[in-house]
């Protein structure tokens, strides 16, 4: 149960460090868009410390892990986003890999200007 006396579905642990990390279940297999392309795969939070990062880990067409960490300071939150994944030769040749690259980076970029939009005061 959480603080509040409700049920808490996720699977927690300890990790090396003794901070209480939670990881929540596999994600059913889901069609992702990856550049305009279709691609399948399933996430799995390995990762949860509150307040600090959330790790997630895709598998299937794209392998990729997205690292959100945060840390705060004078009231605010910095927020960072990280994707590491490798664009899979079966999508886009190896030419195309610096526009994929580019068009993730715009996506990533974007995403953080739209959170920063809804959460700003």
């Amino acid at each position: 149960m959480d603080a509040e006396g409700r049920k808490d579905d996720h699977h927690q642990r300890t990790d090396q460090e003794g901070l209480r990390v939670r990881r929540r279940p596999v994600a059913p297999a889901r069609f992702y868009n990856f550049a305009g392309k279709r691609a399948q795969g399933t996430t799995e939070s390995a990762e949860y410390v509150p307040y600090e990062r959330i790790v997630d880990m895709a598998k299937g067409d794209v392998e990729s892990t997205i690292t959100w960490s945060f840390s705060g300071e004078n009231g605010t939150t910095e927020v960072k986003f990280e994707a590491d994944y490798q664009a899979p030769q079966k999508f886009f040749p190896i030419s195309e890999q610096g526009f994929i690259t580019r068009r993730n980076e715009f996506e990533a970029e974007t995403l953080l200007a739209n959170l920063k939009a809804k959460l700003e005061v």
